[in-house]
């Protein structure tokens, strides 16, 4: 079934047609230096403080409220649905609002259920926050990833998008580690707040580095 799936993927790729614009694969970026270093720091912002609870947020769920995946899958499934709902709004709203405002509403809503969530026990309010949370966050990311690609030379959106995708891997990769010791050690809902709380300086960071750029150059469709 998988591999039915992933074939099945092969046809929308076929149909897509390249740009004219002239890639030159990785080389150090100088045209758009400024920008892939902004992004960057952004990108590592957040991956930092996502690694400290997002891939382990079951644990944080059952540390806290003993919910094993019995209840939490069907949770994820909600909330991977409102993932992909999220991804078809996403164009809309920033032609709405422009890229830079709809990202910091999408974000810091998103941070304000995360910060929510660890001061309830009804698991209704809870899983309202999770859906809302994951919504929201999902919601902007294609927003920023063509903002970013759309403020880049052309002939350095490889090099652009590899130091930015490095720029949130690493930090990532590292803190899921980090998140579960302080769970387990120090505060249950630590992990979560200290993730609330590079959100919260991300959104600081988008609103100095790019409030004063327009909106991609094209509008999305």
């Amino acid at each position: 079934m998988t591999g039915i799936v992933f074939l099945s993927g092969i046809i929308p790729a076929y149909l897509v047609t390249e740009s004219n614009a002239l890639d030159n694969g990785f080389a150090l970026p100088k045209k758009s230096l400024a920008m892939i270093a902004k992004y960057s720091l952004f990108m590592t912002v957040v991956g930092l403080g996502a690694g400290l609870i997002i891939p382990i947020f079951s644990l944080w769920f059952f540390i806290k409220f003993r919910y094993d995946e019995t209840v939490l899958a069907p949770l994820n499934t909600i909330a991977t649905a409102a993932t992909a709902l999220a991804g078809l709004l996403a164009p809309r709203l920033a032609d709405w609002l422009g890229d830079i405002p709809s990202i910091i509403l999408e974000n810091g809503v998103a941070t304000v259920a995360l910060f929510l969530m660890p001061s309830t026990n009804s698991f209704a309010i809870l899983s309202l926050l999770f859906i809302v949370r994951q919504f929201l966050m999902n919601m902007s990311s294609p927003i920023m990833s063509s903002f970013y690609m759309g403020h880049v030379d052309p002939n350095e959106m490889a090099s652009a998008s590899a130091i930015s995708t490095t720029a949130w891997n690493l930090p990532n990769s590292i803190t899921p580690a980090v998140g579960g010791y302080l769970m387990e050690s120090v505060s249950v809902d630590l992990p979560l707040y200290l993730c609330g709380t590079t959100y919260a300086f991300s959104l600081l960071l988008i609103y100095l580095f790019f409030h004063k750029h327009r909106s991609r150059p094209t509008k999305h469709t």
